[in-house]
């Protein structure tokens, strides 16, 4: 498993650096940035819920910060002092480091209004931009002890709202059909 999980990690980081080298910033380079920030938003989420649920265990911090690629870099913003809060901090609040909540979620925001083209004056007409920005802003304008009292329960409802945010994308921009089914006669 570790050798294949090693596999697994080279080739995304291979594919993501390729793409962030050559793919032109088109339609096609936001909604490449749109899913790859909803799938970081909702996988921390889940990675700080199960930190969470680990309770007292002194392990449990430093391997979420670790699976989320985040222990170097949190180690040098923090000046080596490790605690679980400043550790949930980080993975959730912290605007400059790409794999947060916020920056995620922002990152996911930036790229669903280049896709607008149209805009608007007032309001928000993209389903999608509305449930990512009311997530964003009910974590990021929030107290942090107030997040960690019901740590879970909040990542739940995160989780929730980058699904239904997929969702609301998935039928925008990808409308869906009726399947038909091959039935192998031709008509002529």
């Amino acid at each position: 498993p570790v050798e294949m999980f090693d596999w697994v990690r080279r080739r995304a980081a291979m594919i993501s650096g390729t793409a962030d080298a050559a793919m032109s910033r088109d339609q096609g380079w936001y909604f490449y940035t749109l899913g790859r920030s909803i799938e970081r938003a909702d996988m921390t989420a889940r990675l700080l819920s199960t930190a969470a649920s680990a309770g007292g265990s002194g392990v449990a911090w430093p391997n979420t910060l670790r699976a989320c690629g985040a222990y170097e870099s949190f180690l040098r913003t923090y000046r080596g002092i490790e605690r679980d809060s400043a550790a949930a901090e980080y993975l959730l609040l912290d605007r400059w480091f790409p794999r947060s909540v916020v920056s995620s979620l922002s990152e996911a925001e930036r790229a669903l209004s280049r896709l607008d083209v149209v805009g608007r004056r007032a309001g928000f007409s993209d389903e999608a931009l509305r449930l990512l920005g009311r997530a964003r802003t009910g974590i990021e304008y929030r107290p942090l002890g107030e997040i960690l009292e019901t740590m879970p329960l909040e990542m739940e409802r995160l989780q929730r709202a980058c699904s239904a945010a997929s969702e609301a994308i998935t039928s925008r921009y990808f409308a869906q059909e009726d399947w038909h089914s091959w039935t192998g006669r031709v008509s002529l």
